[in-house]
């Protein structure tokens, strides 16, 4: 090879490639795309490596995670949630609910912890090396009009929208503390601990004991709590709410009459009407939108 193309970024400055068209030349298309290290090769890396890490279960028995498990989705974990508040009322006990707000959980994945964690889960060598190949390095710009910043090294996170994301991030938070008062539903970065009882008070100690362990383990990994944004609704039939109150970083949470998790708005009595009026009034909305507003909407 002639010394002009010593490196990768030379080879780039003379060396160019356009997807084929896939109308004309479908076949090829498909060869292509199959073998694209950062294309839909990761659909197969995924499938392959990936998943079955994820599907030795790290954890054992442990269910409070769904995202990369094999059909299941949203709707098991907000069954899984409901059933929990639902079996409360029926046993005539009370269900304390912290929804948690993790800032920008994807983008501030700390990539050192990710693959420490990948080397402590006996991941082969070779599917550690590609992921952090596919990790690290990366570089981004901003473009204000026609004018461009400075190129700069993306330090944290993992990619936006790749297909790997979700998996990466449920291992770097595969060990998260649980404890055997409370349960623990995950979601991708929708977290929510749930604790129940007949006497709130005890709720309260459950809760906030478990969020003092979450605390140490959130610092100790570099994830970010946003407090004020954090929710939590005591699901009960009677009207007063519990005299204690939950805290996160020294920040007190109050009681509220709902949350959102998952898309869904669960309210404190499990009625749903607050969330199929939320539907019914996004149904006007768009109806009564034009093209402009539904675009600023979106």
């Amino acid at each position: 090879m002639p010394t002009l193309f010593c490196t990768k970024d030379d080879i780039d400055k003379f060396v160019s490639a356009e997807l084929p068209d896939t109308c004309t030349d479908l076949r090829f298309f498909q060869i292509v795309t199959k073998c694209m290290v950062h294309g839909p090769m990761w659909n197969y890396l995924y499938i392959q490596g990936v998943s079955k890490l994820m599907g030795k279960d790290l954890r054992g028995d442990s269910v409070e995670s769904f995202e990369f498990k094999p059909k299941l989705s949203t709707t098991h974990q907000l069954l899984r949630a409901t059933e929990t508040i639902s079996d409360g009322f029926e046993n005539k006990e009370h269900t304390g609910a912290v929804f948690l707000d993790i800032q920008k959980a994807f983008d501030r994945v700390w990539l050192n912890g990710l693959i420490y964690k990948l080397i402590n889960y006996n991941t082969p060598p070779p599917l550690i090396k590609l992921i952090t190949s596919f990790l690290t390095n990366r570089k981004f710009t901003v473009r204000v009009n026609a004018t461009l910043s400075k190129l700069r090294c993306i330090q944290i996170g993992v990619p936006q929208g790749a297909k790997l994301s979700p998996s990466l991030y449920s291992i770097f938070i595969n060990d998260i503390p649980q404890k055997h008062n409370t349960t623990l539903c995950i979601y991708a970065d929708d977290t929510a601990i749930l604790a129940k009882n007949k006497n709130t008070r005890f709720i309260t100690i459950a809760l906030n004991k478990h969020i003092q362990e979450l605390e140490c383990w959130f610092h100790k990994w570099k994830i970010a709590i946003n407090a004020s944004k954090t929710e939590a609704v005591l699901f009960t039939k009677k009207r007063d709410n519990p005299k204690c109150n939950v805290i996160i970083h020294n920040s007190v949470i109050p009681w509220a009459q709902e949350a959102k998790y998952l898309g869904v708005i669960f309210n404190k009595r499990l009625t749903w009407n607050s969330h199929i009026n939320f539907i019914k009034n996004s149904e006007i909305i768009l109806e009564n939108s034009t093209p402009l507003s539904l675009g600023i909407l979106q």
